[in-house]
């Protein structure tokens, strides 16, 4: 989920401009203070919207928990609604209730959202015409880069080519055994397969054909609205709930 947190805090430091750093250096302040005091201030509805967002999709993370966390006796929300209405007999009543509390925790993020952003504009900045991007970071922050690159994409991506390529998972990797069976089963030999690719291709396209119209329509109405805080407000949480509803 840390892509959703780089998402929003990119754009957040994408607005700032050299010159403010720089004016908070004349007035003696250091970089960790100019950190502390300016930038995080700055990049705050960023690091809000990114923190709300994870919190909200963590609550209804379903599987990852299913995959991991069931074999070891380990079950969250989300995983407990799931075995509820799917084994016999069903208990839908018993899964809605399990439910109940992701909403309600995610109405409450939404609530702390809007105060902590209460006065977004002062979180605004204005560069003249010769203002520049911030400075370029140094080899320090390039080494970690590449280290979280080979941590979170190398390693699983090898991971996971190593397994789809193995006859039968086993946790000794043997290079000679390695074959493509696995891809021809699902590209040729399993109809049922090549359909659910299909279908989630179909179904994620579709996704983002309807979504984009519908959040820009309720975006530009919310930020129409801005006159009226108590409606704003009302139609952000409102915008937002879905993220908490298992």
């Amino acid at each position: 989920l840390a892509s959703f947190v780089f998402v929003f805090v990119r754009a957040s430091l994408g607005q700032l401009q050299q010159e403010v750093i720089d004016a908070a250096a004349a007035s003696g302040a250091g970089p960790v203070r100019s950190f502390i005091r300016v930038i995080l201030p700055l990049i705050r509805p960023g690091i809000v919207y990114g923190a709300l967002t994870v919190v909200l999709l963590s609550l209804g993370q379903f599987a990852v928990p299913l995959l991991l966390g069931r074999q070891h006796s380990i079950n969250v929300l989300t995983t407990e609604i799931y075995y509820r209405s799917s084994t016999f007999p069903p208990n839908y009543a018993l899964a809605s209730a399990l439910g109940l509390p992701i909403l309600i925790g995610g109405l409450i993020f939404l609530a702390l959202q809007r105060y902590v952003l209460r006065d977004q504009g002062r979180f605004v900045t204005a560069g003249g015409r010769s203002s520049q991007p911030l400075t370029t970071n140094g080899w320090k922050a390039q080494l970690f880069l590449i280290c979280y690159a080979v941590v979170t994409v190398a390693g699983p991506l090898l991971g996971l080519c190593l397994v789809a390529l193995q006859p039968y998972w086993s946790k000794d990797v043997s290079l000679g055994a390695l074959t493509l069976d696995n891809f021809r089963t699902v590209l040729f030999e399993r109809i049922d397969l090549s359909e659910a690719i299909w279908n989630s291709l179909l179904f994620a396209a579709g996704t983002a054909l309807i979504v984009l119209p519908v959040g820009y329509v309720c975006a530009r109405v919310i930020y129409l609205r801005s006159q009226s805080p108590l409606l704003a407000a009302a139609q952000d949480v409102i915008v937002s709930a879905p993220l908490g509803i298992p």
